[in-house]
């Protein structure tokens, strides 16, 4: 008898720090990561944690909710973590909050623009009469991130005295030049262009 109440009593002790652990609110709550940029139409998972008793985890009931609506969506309104989907410019704070005490992470989404354009390789030496045409251009918007560019929208050209150009293809010609010639080929995009610098010899390096 003596073993079974002190079973019984074992279960309660047990049963009542676990409902007293559900109960316990967290000091400080922290939302990863505080800070994000998004295009629209791309997502973000965030994740809650909290400092309970010193001790850091996840925070269960983690109540979402956003400043600014109008930027996106979230995927729940109440866990661990949650999914933010980008749908309109705007910025807004991210809010995560058990009670009186509350997390926050800023969201900046915008709509990327084109304003750098990066041509490669970075420079280039030819021997007169040679042909190239494993030229890359890498674009960038706003934030520094790479934006799809299409190939055909590139317009090359280069200094009179180095060569030509057909398209992409082009041909290293110093014509009556009697020494080795530098100068530079030039892509252009819109209002955007880039230079890469160019040595022309007339007899190949040895």
């Amino acid at each position: 008898m003596y073993g079974y109440r002190r079973v019984v009593l074992v279960l309660a002790v047990v049963l009542f720090a676990v409902m007293l652990s559900g109960c316990i609110k967290p000091t400080e709550i922290t939302i990863v990561p505080d800070t994000v940029i998004l295009r629209v139409g791309e997502t973000r998972d965030f994740v809650a944690t909290g400092t309970f008793n010193k001790y850091e985890k996840d925070v269960k009931n983690a109540l979402w909710s956003l400043s600014n609506p109008s930027v996106g969506t979230l995927s729940t309104e109440k866990g661990t973590k949650v999914t933010f989907s980008a749908t309109t410019a705007g910025d807004s704070t991210l809010y995560a909050a058990i009670g009186t005490v509350e997390g926050t992470a800023e969201i900046e989404v915008y709509v990327p623009e084109l304003t750098t354009i990066v041509a490669l390789p970075e420079e280039l030496e030819f021997t007169d009469g040679d042909t190239y045409d494993g030229f890359i251009v890498v674009g960038y918007d706003q934030h520094d991130r790479e934006m799809d560019i299409d190939p055909d929208d590139i317009v090359w050209s280069a200094d009179a005295q180095i060569g030509t150009f057909d398209g992409w293809m082009f041909t290293a010609d110093l014509g009556d030049a009697t020494e080795d010639v530098t100068g530079t080929i030039t892509a252009t995009l819109g209002t955007l262009s880039d230079t890469i610098p160019v040595t022309v010899r007339l007899e190949p390096p040895f």
